[in-house]
């Protein structure tokens, strides 16, 4: 499973929740989950993707609403925005 920020950047990190703290941080840099009550991104998919990768997109937007405390919306699309979620394969515009 592929797991990107919309600026290409492979995300491996943790998730942050405590003391108001919404974030996800990796390396050096930190990626707010949410901004003024809204939700910073939505978690996307290609359009290719299988039943399960959806599937399991669709329980990582649920999860992340919960741990923010907002709703997260789930898309389809290329992977150059918000949170992709899947394999390579499915977003062969990242190249």
């Amino acid at each position: 499973m592929l797991l990107r920020a919309g600026c290409g950047a492979l995300m491996l990190g943790v998730l942050t929740v405590g003391s108001g703290c919404r974030s996800w941080r990796f390396g050096t840099q930190t990626v707010a989950l949410t901004d003024a009550g809204q939700a910073s991104f939505k978690v996307v998919v290609g359009t290719a993707a299988s039943d399960r990768t959806k599937a399991a997109a669709a329980e990582l937007t649920n999860y992340l609403g919960r741990i923010a405390g907002t709703p997260f919306e789930l898309a389809t699309g290329e992977g150059r925005q918000g949170l992709a979620v899947g394999a390579v394969s499915d977003f062969p515009e990242l190249g």
